[in-house]
């Protein structure tokens, strides 16, 4: 015969079970997520170290090569240089100085 107490019983117990079981699948998946998410930061982080240095390390050749292709410029434009022209400072001074004591 049809037991109507066991069949809420029933209903209870499959419920609760449902209930358990949606909360351990909730955890996993959360722990899931925080590990994932750990790796992704761990992963970003490492990235970013060796994109940092890599730039320390490139800097100073792109930095010897910019100056090397400024001097070209300069060069190509008959562009005089601080030191030209201080050259040419202590080549007047010494002219000046010339044709005073002359």
């Amino acid at each position: 015969m049809f037991d109507m107490f066991e069949m809420w019983r029933k209903n209870m117990l499959f419920s609760l079970g449902a209930v358990v079981y949606t909360v351990e699948k909730t955890g996993e998946i959360i722990d899931d997520f925080i590990k994932k998410g750990a790796e992704t930061l761990e992963k970003r982080e490492e990235l970013f170290r060796d994109i940092r240095d890599k730039v320390k390390k490139e800097g100073g050749k792109f930095e010897k090569k910019v100056e090397e292709q400024v001097a070209k410029a300069i060069e190509k434009l008959d562009i005089p240089t601080k030191k030209d022209i201080d050259d040419l400072k202590k080549k007047l001074d010494i002219i000046a100085k010339k044709m005073k004591v002359d």
